[in-house]
Formats: C-alpha cells, structure tokens, sequence
C-alpha cells in the first residue's frame, strides 16, 4: 500500500515538469516576439531619420535655388574682391578666419574657392549671395539639434561651402573634391533628370569615420550649377541601433556586407546571404537573421538572435517558476511521506501487532459505524462477546512466550 501511494508524487513531478518546460517555452515566444518588436522599432527610427535628413536636403536645395532666383532678379550680390583673400599658402581664395569684414564674421561655415576660378564671374557672385542668405538656415541644422554632420555646397565654378566652420589649415579646397561620389553621381553626366541622390557609403577624407552623403543638384534655369550636400550621422544611427534591450545586436552593412557601424565584432559576416530589397529572415549560424534595406542597394540595417542567448535569457527569466514549482514537488513528497506515516501510525493503534486483530480501541473504532447503522435497520441482530480469563496462570506454567 506504501509504494503506491508514490505514483502521485510522480504524476506530480510529472505535471510540474510539463508545466516548467510550458513556462520555458512560453518565455522563448514572449523574448522574441519583444525583440521582433524592438527590431521593427529600430528600422523605422533609421528610416525616419534618413528620410527627414533627405527631406531636409531637398528643403535647403529649393532654399538655394529660391535665394539665388531673388539674387539675379534684384541685380544684388556681394562682391568677392571685398571678401575673398588670396591665402598664398593654400593656394586659394577663402575668407580669412581673421577677415575684419563683416560679412566674413556674420558667415558661420568656411568659404573657399579655387586658385583657377573666375572670382569676377557674376555666376561665382550671385551663388555667394544666396549661400549668404540661407547661412542662418543652414547653422540652425547643423547646430544644436545634431541631427546632421555637416552641409556643404559645391559649385560648378569651384566654389566650396561648408557648415560648421573649420579652420581652414584643417579643410581647404583641393581639386580631387570634385572626384568624390557626392558630386561625381549627382552632375548630370549621372543623373540626368536631376533627382536626390544618396551616396554609397565612403570614407571620410577629414577623419577617419565612415559617411554616407545625400545630395541634391541646384538647377537655375534649366542649367546645373552645383549641388547641395548634407552628411548622415552615422553615430547618430548607431545610437538608434542602441534603443531599448535587446538580446541579439544590430549593425549596419553596405551593399558589399561591410560592417558600418555596430555595437560588438560580428563573427559571421562572411555567412551573411545575399542582401535584397525585401525585409527578409533567414537562419544563420544557431539563430536568426533579420535583414531590412534602409537605402536600396546601399545601405542595410540587420539584426542577429542567436538561439543560445535567447534560451538562456528565457530560462533566467522563468527561474522563479521553476523554484516555485520544484518547492510545490518538494511539498507534495513531504505530503505523502507524511499521510503514509500516518496511515502506519492510524493501524498500529487499532491492530494488535501479535496477533493482526483488532485491539480494543480498534474493536469500537469498527463497531460503532455497523452499530448505529443496525439501530436503525428492522433486522435483528445480536453480538456474542468471548472473554478468555486466567491467562496469568498459563503464563506463569508455561511462560509469556507460549502464553502470546
């Protein structure tokens, strides 16, 4: 009778189990369902981002193209011999950063024109003017809100300006500037029909940072005259990447798989599959891979999970349940141990252990049940009661022993 008194605390640890793996499996859906949610989160930030910086580009390109319409109707523009120096050492006109001008000092970016151009160009003249007139719209950018790196335009008649100031010993105009992507896919030989462009992603020519470029062409009277271009944070898209805990990393890569920018190495870049323009998941390496293009065929933002953290994370977070549950298991072997023991304790005080009969209190403990019952039943009954008296004597001729 003991032994089967345990096959409940086994269906018990076998309830519990079932139940703990439910709550492992359970914790698994609900981590990666938030990381699902998370990862969308973090794609549609970057491209919010993206599309305001290139929103705000078209908006400072129509700024220029309307400043320097107002120029050339109001035959108004500054002249460059009052404001441009020859800087000897660089071998190029700029404004000086010591200039007592004040158009110089009210001018909040870096000013800078080639050796070979025709600072008399009444073109060179108006573009100055309107680049003056925007000024304020162009710092308001690149100032507190630090949501763009910096913004330059670029003129066909060897004009470079930029926002913010640099020093000019660290930024002056060179010829190969004119080689970059930013201008080479943006003149019309490239995009003849005049649209926004992003670059590839490229190295920095200032710093070591990798930057990604959205220029616009300035088109006046049907002809290109420059290009207006704004630089993407790419640490700003990082930050992004670090928005609200998640399990697995996410990283940026270009369209050739190299990494941009990420919070930790990535060990399997070279298992990467082929990136595409669709939103895609795919399995890699013991987990899951998310890949979503943030500019088609330049720029993509991917997001691994990998299945062993995922698990791990999932058991941390039901460990709770499963203490609970393994005291439950505990508790319920106590319990039956505990009625078992009582069960032994309950027949040792009814059963005599000589003779395997009922003692006395065993003797009513029985009886008084059969007994109300025939009180109230019409059958006739009766009880015969036995008493064997003198066992003392039998005992002490023939001993307790024979007497038991």
């Amino acid at each position: 009778m003991l032994n089967k008194f345990f096959y409940l605390p086994m269906i018990i640890t076998i309830i519990l189990t079932l139940i703990g793996y439910r709550t492992f499996v359970n914790q698994v859906e609900r981590i990666k369902q938030s990381e699902y949610e998370n990862i969308i989160v973090r794609h549609n930030l970057l491209n919010q981002y993206i599309h305001l910086i290139s929103a705000t580009n078209s908006k400072l390109s129509q700024s220029m193209v309307n400043a320097y319409a107002l120029v050339a109707e109001d035959h108004y523009n500054i002249h460059l011999f009052d404001v441009l120096s020859y800087l000897k050492s660089f071998n190029m006109y700029g404004i000086s950063d010591y200039s007592p001008s004040q158009f110089a000092q009210q001018l909040s970016g870096t000013l800078v024109v080639s050796a070979k151009s025709n600072i008399e160009n009444t073109v060179l003249h108006d573009e100055v003017t309107a680049i003056s007139m925007i000024d304020d719209e162009l710092t308001l950018l690149t100032g507190e809100s630090g949501l763009i790196e910096r913004v330059y335009y670029t003129s066909l008649q060897g004009l470079i300006y930029l926002t913010p100031k640099v020093l000019l010993e660290n930024w002056y105009f060179f010829p190969e500037f004119y080689q970059k992507k930013f201008w080479q896919e943006v003149i019309p030989a490239a995009n003849p029909l005049a649209e926004q462009v992003f670059t590839p992603v490229y190295e920095d020519s200032y710093s070591p940072e990798i930057m990604l470029t959205i220029s616009s062409p300035i088109i006046i009277n049907g002809h290109f005259i420059g290009a207006l271009s704004t630089d993407i944070k790419l640490d700003y898209m990082a930050f992004l990447l670090e928005l609200e805990e998640t399990v697995g990393v996410s990283f940026l890569v270009n369209e050739n798989k190299q990494l941009i920018t990420t919070n930790e190495a990535i060990a399997f870049m070279d298992s990467i599959p082929k990136l595409t323009n669709q939103t895609t998941w795919s399995s890699l390496d013991g987990g899951e891979l998310y890949s979503a293009p943030l500019i088609d065929e330049q720029l993509y933002m991917l997001h691994y999970i990998n299945d062993q953290d995922v698990q791990l994370q999932a058991i941390s977070a039901s460990l709770v349940i499963w203490l609970m549950l393994f005291v439950v298991l505990i508790l319920s072997f106590f319990s039956v141990f505990a009625f078992n023991v009582k069960l032994k304790n309950s027949a040792l005080m009814i059963i005599d252990p000589l003779t395997k009969l009922y003692n006395r209190h065993g003797f009513f403990t029985i009886l008084k049940p059969i007994y109300s019952g025939l009180l109230r039943s019409p059958v006739e009954f009766a009880l015969i009661m036995v008493d064997i008296d003198d066992l003392q004597g039998f005992n002490d001729q023939y001993g307790h022993l024979a007497g038991d």
